[in-house]
């Protein structure tokens, strides 16, 4: 179990629905040596007065600079030799502090998942198993993305890289994680383990669930597009295969449906069979977490609305990426840099230093 101060650190945007249930978690650790530090990054709510009643470090954005910065920032001012990160909408076990500092022992960098916070409505809960279904049960053990809700990193290993994602999605809560993973991934091993979790709080509306998938879809087109190697042919944190196949169902049924008045119901049929086919393994998951018919109908529907929010975004990216943004040229600046390193170090002669650290094999199962 490693020694010393853990700085944990928060951004939040107009975060006061769910940020007293966080910092009242984070505040209260079984552990004796960590700081917690909170960005509020222009919020125009109750956060900054939510924030003043917690013994934790406050700082603050004068206008909304997106969570990149602001971890970024709260990185900058931590004194530990640790740096933990989660969100004003995640809410960890007061054991947290103390599984990280066993996973640290392990590897420089261990990223957790996420739980449905029990307290939820049925949309709350269904959009965190969800997230589930088409990303973390794909994540590795050993990895090249994490979110930033629930990851711990030795404190040098943090700050070797380049802040790639300050350039990326503007003020948006998008895939800037996705891009610290991959940064720091070139250089060190990074662990991801489901023993490592914190309940996760989505919003429960409707609009803000299409809202946020149209971002995803926005967002992880627009890294696939900038990263080719990286985010689609070497994808290591996303099934390709599900992705398209979920598309694929989506838009036939979606086509099969305003095409009825000159093709007739059967395309419907069809088209529903496959889109039913395509959730099947996905429904089955859900039926087993939350064993409720009504629940699982939902679900179904819901999957249809997800698809379609990720086409939306697709499209908005594919627009965007028409009028060469400044993201593209910020990508390809860090793959001429990160070649010419590989370059120096293929050529450098090797020392003791280069040998790699037998001690961080990964070994998983002997940490609880």
């Amino acid at each position: 179990m490693v020694q010393g101060t853990i700085s944990i650190i928060i951004p939040a945007h107009n975060a006061a629905d769910t940020l007293v249930r966080c910092l009242g978690a984070v505040t209260h650790q079984d552990d004796e040596d960590y700081e917690v530090i909170v960005i509020d990054d222009g919020s125009t709510d109750a956060t900054a007065a939510i924030i003043g009643k917690f013994d934790v470090l406050g700082l603050r954005n004068d206008d909304q600079r997106g969570p990149a910065i602001s971890r970024n920032r709260g990185a900058d001012a931590a004194k530990g030799a640790y740096l933990v990160f989660t969100d004003a909408d995640c809410v960890p076990p007061v054991h947290w502090l103390k599984d990280i500092r066993k996973w640290l022992e392990v590897a420089p960098v261990v990223a957790g998942t996420y739980l449905p916070a029990p307290w939820q409505g049925p949309l709350g809960r269904f959009a965190n198993l969800d997230w589930y279904l088409y990303w973390f049960r794909f994540i590795p053990a050993e990895t090249d993305s994490f979110s930033m809700g629930n990851v711990a990193f030795h404190r040098d290993v943090y700050f070797d890289r380049d802040r790639l994602e300050e350039h990326f999605f503007h003020r948006l809560a998008a895939a800037e994680d996705t891009i610290v993973a991959m940064t720091i991934a070139e250089r060190h091993r990074i662990l991801s383990t489901k023993q490592l979790w914190v309940l996760h709080c989505h919003r429960e509306k409707l609009s803000q669930y299409i809202t946020k998938h149209i971002t995803t879809g926005y967002s992880r087109t627009l890294l696939s597009l900038a990263f080719p190697q990286r985010k689609v042919f070497a994808a290591r944190d996303i099934r390709l295969s599900f992705v398209f196949s979920q598309l694929l169902s989506t838009t036939l049924l979606a086509f099969a449906v305003l095409s009825a008045p000159f093709f007739g119901p059967w395309p419907i049929l069809w088209a529903i069979a496959f889109y039913t086919l395509t959730q099947a393994s996905s429904l089955m998951v859900i039926a087993r977490a939350e064993p409720s018919i009504r629940f699982v109908a939902m679900s179904y529907g819901l999957f249809f609305v997800r698809n379609l929010a990720w086409i939306a975004g697709m499209a908005k990216a594919l627009f965007y990426v028409a009028q060469a943004p400044p993201e593209l040229e910020a990508a390809a600046r860090w793959r001429a840099h990160r070649d010419h390193d590989r370059g120096e170090s293929i050529i450098a002669p090797q020392t003791e230093n280069s040998t790699p650290d037998k001690n961080l094999e990964v070994f998983t199962d002997s940490v609880h």
